[in-house]
This record gives structure tokens, sequence and C-alpha cells, in this order.
């Protein structure tokens, strides 16, 4: 035989769910709106330094603000960025900002909620259904 308990958190008078859920959704959208910064600062910046980097110090300039925003060291010889470096550029901000979104709606769905209801399936089974199990008895010498 199944059953199935819910186990619930929030009602008329508690309101935890909700509060947790306010907590995430302003975090989350805060963290949001840093991540689109970041993302837009980044990119500016990598298109500065493709178009304007043609001096050595203006390569060591770019060099240095590329590792600022986005931690990616760019090799002194090199002169220009690589494909991959690129990518990590361009691929690690928008991860961060489909996390942060990911977040948001996640903060929203408990705050809107009020109630959080979790269903737990739990099997009972019947013992005097089961058939006995004969124990070998040990013998007596």
């Amino acid at each position: 035989m199944k059953r199935v308990v819910l186990l619930r958190f929030g009602g008329r008078d508690v309101h935890l769910p909700k509060l947790i859920g306010a907590f995430i959704l302003f975090a989350a959208i805060l963290m949001f709106f840093r991540a689109t910064a970041v993302m837009f600062d980044s990119w500016d910046i990598t298109k500065d330094c493709i178009d304007n980097a043609t001096t050595p110090e203006t390569v060591l300039s770019c060099q240095n603000s590329i590792y600022t925003v986005t931690g990616i060291f760019l090799k002194p010889g090199a002169g220009e960025i690589t494909a991959r470096q690129l990518l990590e550029i361009f691929l690690g901000p928008i991860a961060n900002l489909l996390f942060w979104g990911a977040a948001v709606v996640l903060g929203l769905l408990l705050y809107r909620t009020g109630n959080l209801v979790i269903p737990i399936e739990e099997t009972v089974t019947d013992l005097r259904d089961e058939k006995k199990r004969a124990w070998p008895r040990k013998k007596r010498k």
C-alpha cells in the first residue's frame, strides 16, 4: 500500500516560505543586474582592446584591464586574443546571467506560493500479509 505524506511549510499564520522567497528574489535581482553590467563591461573592454591595442603600452594596459574584469590572463608575447579566450570572455558572463535569471524565477515561485507543500511517497507494507520466514533452528547435541 502506498500513501503520500504532505510536508507543509507555511499556512495562514506562518509566512516563512514567503519571507525566504522575498530574500532570494531580492538578492537574485541584484546579482542579475550585476551580471548584466559585468557582461557588457567585459565585452566593451575586449572590443576596445581588439580595436586599439597597437603599441606595447596599450597591449599591456589591455592585458591588465581584461585580467581585472574577466580573470583571463593574456600572454605577453601573443599580441592578440585567441578564440578560446574570446569564448571564455563571452560565454562566462552569459552563463552567470542565466544562473541568476533562474534564481530570480525560483525566488518568485517561493514568494508567490506563500506556502510550500512537498509530497513524499511512503510505501507501507502490512507484516501480517507477508509470509513468515521459517528461521533454521540449530540442532541441540
